[in-house]
């Protein structure tokens, strides 16, 4: 009702123009579409390529999207048409790259020092026993966790991501045989939807329409994983299709599923290869200044390191060249950094289970426990031996004192019997 409204007049007004509510109905009451029209919905070109939508707002944030117009929002207002020029703004990813790059660098320094600082300073190392690791050593040198993250965290920065869609477009017009477009020799496509993959042998005399017939036929022998189940029971629908537009090859998921394609030489013809395989290729990575010509000198202290260098001339290159592969693999990057980065604190989605580095603070914790406990009864061994000894001191003591006092008697009566002696020799003599 908010989007309705209301005539009202006097005079039989609205029954002379027409629009008086008794001509919205027919007799037997269904509506008079020459005087009742509901809403339609959206339909407009975009490029020369129909767009629908179920209403005049259209964008991310109304959960409608459309793929060639990311980040940006539209509000139809009537019929007509607009030119829209687009430019990217690549000063928030730079921003946010520096800044990926500055922490990373960061984490990358503290545990380079961990590894390889001295307990002690080289004036106290002198004195030091030689033999003795944990006062010339730090405490984490050599730690096996850090080089293990140290490891991971090179090797997410430098290896080759694997691109998934649900929609695939070849990235320009294909005429002609495979052999026009490039393909020398016989060469193998691979469909991947999750563990399952078909293997379809592309030929120099194929065209792009015998390709697409055999992805879609449900008796290719090469495609059958797509068509039927494990159990060998066909499937509702095959789990992917494909079709020509505008002279190109789409390859469409069927449901939510991704797809991944490989076999490069196959995908050159069908100009469907992604230009970019790793952020390497944009500008990040050790040395991406060395990357940029072979004649540049390689810094190996930096390979050493493995802190990361941006370079920022690059990285808009390519996101000039090809903005959505360049968006593509960021998100892939950065997704399996987050998953990476989870899976030191947690290894189950629930959080639940401890991940790697959780679980060696607890192991710490535990061994800091058991080292505890062990001092507790030790010290309470000592207290027990120190009862003992104090009690077998005090009985000691108690046993001195009555052997000095008797000592004490011994010697007063030796004293007196001196005494008595030396009186009776006296008398003797005047006698």
């Amino acid at each position: 009702d908010a989007n309705t409204f209301t005539l009202s007049g006097t005079d039989d007004v609205l029954d002379d123009l027409g629009l008086d509510s008794s001509y919205w109905y027919n007799s037997d009451g269904s509506e008079n579409s020459a005087y009742y029209t509901g809403a339609h919905n959206a339909i407009f070109d975009l490029d020369g390529a129909e767009v629908e939508r179920d209403t005049n707002d259209i964008g991310e944030s109304y959960g409608n999207e459309i793929d060639n117009l990311k980040g940006v929002t539209l509000h139809l207002k009537g019929i007509g048409s607009v030119s829209l020029d687009i430019s990217h703004d690549a000063e928030k990813a730079v921003e946010a790259i520096n800044t990926f790059k500055d922490s990373y660098n960061d984490l990358m320094s503290w545990m380079n020092t961990r590894m390889t600082e001295s307990q002690v300073d080289e004036d106290t190392a002198a004195t030091v026993d030689s033999d003795d690791f944990r006062m010339r050593w730090g405490l984490l040198h050599g730690n096996s966790l850090l080089r293990n993250t140290k490891s991971q965290m090179r090797n997410l920065t430098s290896q080759n991501y694997t691109y998934t869609f649900t929609q695939r477009t070849s990235s320009g017009e294909i005429y002609g045989t495979m052999a026009n477009n490039g393909l020398k020799s016989d060469a193998t496509l691979r469909l991947r939807i999750g563990s399952i993959y078909s293997d379809l042998t592309i030929s120099p005399y194929h065209t792009l329409q015998d390709i697409v017939d055999m992805i879609n036929d449900s008796t290719n022998p090469a495609m059958r994983n797509m068509y039927y189940d494990e159990e060998g029971k066909l499937r509702d629908q095959p789990l992917l299709k494909a079709s020509i537009v505008d002279d190109k090859l789409v390859i469409n998921s069927t449901s939510d599923d991704t797809i991944t394609v490989s076999g490069s030489a196959a995908l050159n013809a069908l100009k469907m290869n992604y230009t970019y395989k790793g952020i390497y290729q944009l500008g990040i990575g050790v040395n991406a200044s060395a990357e940029l010509s072979s004649s540049s000198t390689v810094d190996f202290t930096k390979v050493e390191s493995g802190e990361l260098e941006f370079n920022e001339s690059k990285f808009m290159e390519a996101l000039e060249d090809n903005p959505d592969e360049v968006q593509e693999l960021m998100l892939m990057f950065v997704g399996e950094l987050d998953t990476w980065c989870k899976s030191m604190l947690t290894s189950s989605a629930s959080g639940e289970t401890s991940g790697t580095l959780t679980r060696q603070i607890e192991d710490i914790d535990t061994q800091i426990a058991s080292i505890d406990e062990y001092l507790e009864k030790y010290q309470d061994r000592l207290d027990r031996q120190e009862e003992a000894l104090r009690t077998k001191f005090t009985a000691a003591e108690t046993q001195i004192a009555k052997l000095s006092q008797q000592a004490n008697s011994i010697a007063s009566i030796l004293s007196m019997l001196n005494g008595t002696s030396d009186s009776s020799s006296s008398y003797t003599a005047s006698t």
